[in-house]
């Protein structure tokens, strides 16, 4: 009875850890294919379903995001539109808008990928390069695309610039 009790109690204490640590993947649709998903540990998605960053994890990080997603016409779904979608494995379609940080090394997304060694998330350093230039704020126009789901979005496809972007994120900042 004592060693069940322990055994639940640990169970307990890995699931909570595994649950609460927050991760996304990413991956890249470019030259007609898409790129091997790629972990990124520690990034959070803070925002509502129509406007929200991907961001590092932790209390006041959300100012410090890679992306922020806009869309235009987002309607949340209701039950029965979901369960259509659902079983025809039919992916949501809006119009909206990335936004990312370029400077003139790195005028555009993919180029701010490149200086990222585990994900194929941009660089968040915002405010300044490393020799002190400054960056900006970049926004492209974009199609998102929500693969079907139960109760909340999971997995988003944003295409823009003649890339796509995927992500999946767990543990959502909501």
């Amino acid at each position: 009875m004592k060693r069940s009790g322990i055994i639940t109690i640990l169970a307990l204490l890995f699931s909570a850890t595994v649950y609460c640590y927050p991760w996304c993947k990413t991956s890249i649709y470019i030259d007609g294919s898409w790129l091997p998903w790629r972990d990124c540990s520690g990034v959070v998605q803070y925002g509502q379903w129509n406007n929200f960053t991907l961001a590092p994890t932790g209390d006041g990080y959300s100012h410090l995001f890679y992306i922020r997603v806009i869309i235009d016409n987002f309607v949340i779904p209701d039950r029965k539109t979901r369960k259509l979608h659902l079983k025809s494995n039919e992916w949501y379609e809006y119009s909206g808008y990335i936004e990312y940080w370029i400077d003139d090394d790195h005028p555009d997304f993919l180029s701010q990928t490149n200086r990222i060694h585990v994900s194929y998330l941009p660089s968040n350093d915002q405010y300044r390069t490393f020799d002190g230039r400054p960056r900006i704020i970049k926004r492209s126009k974009a199609i998102i695309k929500i693969e079907p789901f139960k109760k909340t979005p999971l997995v988003y496809n944003i295409w823009f610039e003649g890339i796509g972007f995927a992500f999946i994120c767990y543990n959502k900042g909501y």
